[in-house]
């Protein structure tokens, strides 16, 4: 984390479940995005990456108009 943090990182995706129970998150400099996945492999994640893409736009518009 502290790695993420020192690179400007702006967002995490984990599919860690516990990463929340194992991190202050109060202390985190980014986003921290968990997918919640039926299984945790490459042919699962592929089906979520137009998904990531999107609200990652979003987000950006969303940050560039405040």
């Amino acid at each position: 984390m502290r790695l993420i943090s020192e690179n400007d990182f702006d967002i995490l995706i984990s599919m860690d479940k516990n990463l929340p129970f194992q991190q202050n998150l109060l202390k985190l400099t980014f986003g921290l995005w968990i997918l919640d996945t039926p299984k945790i492999d490459v042919n699962t994640l592929k089906m979520y990456v137009p998904i990531i893409i999107q609200e990652i736009e979003k987000t950006r518009r969303t940050e560039t108009r405040n």
